[in-house]
């Protein structure tokens, strides 16, 4: 009974906002505004927590304002299942679609508010292809630090997502740098018919058409001291600007050459492409330190073995297996045995990023218990989003019994001795 009040009066307050917020002052999350919010995609468990959220509300969460974080999908046509089931902080969801991709013009879709599961939420709809959706994930308690967990599911077959590909703003011609010539091939587009495969690239001042103002900003940043483009300027870089334009290929801005791992769909005896990547992180480094490749791109999941990291040699987890879409927040786990992975005599640019790499307890006597150890490197070595998990080391053995001590020293002599008591006899 006690337990079902509980859960009643937080429901209470999830429903009437009226809430009181109580504790000390942290970090807040980055995507606890719609503008902020963090790109999901089909097949997507992210990870949350309400610490700290503002309050805040949308069209589509009628319950507000109430603590709530924000997540950005793309639609594709089909129907989307969004849910927080598996959780076991109260959360609501709710969604909106943006009106013409402006983060600020909503449209309220559907709402759960905690009702279809136990303490989780789980909404269905329809998306049209091109379009984003705001999801809301809000809850009662500001304060609460206990994690959430939102999956992203569709009716068809999660194919992953699109990755848009790098560019540099005002290359019109995308051929990796910014001269008179992106200028001309921009007023070609307009005038002459003219295509490329990246219209954002065009978009030189970011204001989300590509237009005669593209070109004369371009003139006037090459020509007239006028502002730089913004990002991604001046090197290759994804667009930080929800907008209509897009990004289908971009040969200047091409992806590096890397090995490629995936756990479950992937054999130690491919050649670690895309397409037939290898199994395990360790056969990955070691075909991408034999082929001269410097980085292994390993999918999501747990890897259950001790990494040796190669010098030059970076290794990037989290990614969605088959397409190799970055996710951020998603991490690849190691788990490791006591003696933990090991990064040795690295001196060459080398980046570990988006691992959690864990080492298992101790099982013998003196055995300790150590996530990764570092030896002989120096600041090449860069950790990137990397959580190091060790376990409890095993107690000692016992310590030896004590040598026997020397015999002691001779004692010295008595002294000389006395009469208790004297006896006079009677003479005769």
């Amino acid at each position: 009974m006690l337990a079902n009040r509980t859960r009643a009066l937080a429901m209470a307050a999830l429903f009437s906002g009226l809430l009181l917020f109580a504790g000390t002052v942290s970090a807040q999350p980055e995507n606890d505004d719609p503008c902020s919010a963090t790109e999901v995609f089909c097949g997507t468990v992210a990870q949350g927590s309400l610490l700290n959220a503002t309050l805040s509300s949308t069209p589509g969460c009628f319950a507000g304002p109430l603590p709530s974080l924000y997540y950005m999908l793309e639609g594709t046509g089909e129907s989307f299942t969004v849910g927080t089931c598996n959780s076991i902080e109260i959360t609501g969801l709710c969604v909106d679609m943006l009106v013409g991709g402006d983060c600020t013009q909503l449209v309220p879709i559907v709402q759960d508010p905690a009702l279809n599961c136990i303490d989780g939420a789980s909404v269905t709809f329809a998306t049209i292809a091109g379009e984003h959706y705001l999801i809301g994930v809000y809850g009662p308690f500001a304060d609460s630090d206990t994690p959430f967990q939102l999956t992203v599911e569709t009716s068809g077959t999660c194919e992953g997502p699109f990755v848009e590909p790098d560019f540099i703003r005002g290359d019109a011609n995308t051929d990796g740098s910014i001269d008179i010539a992106d200028a001309i091939a921009a007023l070609a587009m307009l005038f002459s018919g003219a295509t490329n495969s990246c219209l954002d690239a065009t978009d030189s001042n970011d204001d989300g058409l590509f237009d005669i103002a593209d070109p004369i900003f371009s003139l006037g940043f090459l020509f007239s001291g006028g502002a730089d483009p913004s990002s991604p300027f001046p090197a290759c870089g994804v667009d930080p600007t929800l907008d209509g334009l897009d990004c289908q290929s971009n040969t200047a801005c091409a992806a590096p050459p890397a090995i490629y791992v995936d756990g479950v769909n992937g054999n130690d005896l491919n050649l670690g492409g895309s397409i037939d990547p290898v199994a395990t992180i360790a056969q990955g480094i070691a075909l991408a330190a034999s082929n001269n490749i410097d980085q292994v791109f390993v999918a999501q999941g747990a890897y259950f073995e001790d990494v040796v990291f190669a010098d030059g040699v970076s290794v990037r987890g989290g990614y969605y297996p088959g397409t190799w879409a970055p996710q951020p927040g998603i991490f690849s786990v190691i788990e490791s045995t006591s003696l933990g992975s090991i990064a040795q005599n690295i001196t060459t640019p080398t980046t570990i990023s988006d691992f959690e790499i864990r080492a298992e307890a101790g099982s013998a006597a003196n055995e300790n218990s150590i996530a990764l150890r570092v030896i002989d490197c120096s600041a090449a070595l860069a950790f990137q989003d990397v959580s190091l998990v060790a376990r409890d080391g095993f107690q000692g053995v016992q310590g030896q019994q004590g040598a026997t001590g020397p015999s002691g020293s001779s004692g010295s002599n008595g002294g000389a001795g006395s009469c208790d008591f004297i006896v006079f006899a009677p003479g005769g």
